[in-house]
């Protein structure tokens, strides 16, 4: 696998962004651009402005996610809807690590709240 500065002039912080917001993570970025995982991540750090704009695509993309948790429960046939809360609960936790500040009521559920109450409640939110 090549090494961060092989990235430099081959790829931009525009194409890395815009895999995010197609949904690719961070290892598959990497693997596309034969790179390790790593490296990505110092290529990334070296210069400010690209980490700044990198961050701010994982916030887009955060809310990609949200959108793609709900679309799932909307859609899902009764009888496939452990299926969906399960896949919804996971984009939502994604949301949350790419946006820790906008998403963080993600990250934890009262405690006496059981999962079947708030599927009940997320269906009956719907518009």
């Amino acid at each position: 696998m090549a090494p961060p500065a092989k990235i430099e002039g081959i790829k931009t912080i525009e194409e890395f962004c815009d895999l995010i917001l197609d949904g690719k993570m961070y290892p598959q970025i990497a693997e596309l651009w034969g790179v390790r995982p790593s490296s990505l991540f110092e290529w990334l750090a070296r210069v400010p402005e690209r980490s700044a704009r990198a961050k701010l695509a994982r916030a887009q993309a955060a809310e990609l996610w949200d959108h793609k948790a709900l679309e799932g429960l909307v859609h899902a046939p009764m009888d496939e809807l452990r299926r969906a809360e399960a896949i919804a609960h996971h984009c939502r936790w994604r949301s949350k690590m790419y946006a820790r500040g906008t998403y963080a009521e993600y990250a934890q559920a009262p405690a006496e709240e059981t999962d079947d109450d708030r599927t009940v409640k997320i269906v009956n939110d719907l518009p």
